[in-house]
């Protein structure tokens, strides 16, 4: 690689989610949102 770091377009899929907000859920969020800082495309 020349330096650049490779960006990807991840997918979370979970059968957890709202209305319930548990561990799962919250480890997904805080998950997606690190990888979008990072440069990432999530889709929920």
């Amino acid at each position: 690689m020349d330096g650049q770091s490779r960006k990807h377009r991840i997918l979370m899929v979970s059968d957890f989610f709202f209305p319930n907000f548990g561990g799962v859920e919250s480890h997904i969020y805080y998950l997606s949102q690190c990888l979008l800082k990072l440069g990432h495309k999530v889709f929920p």
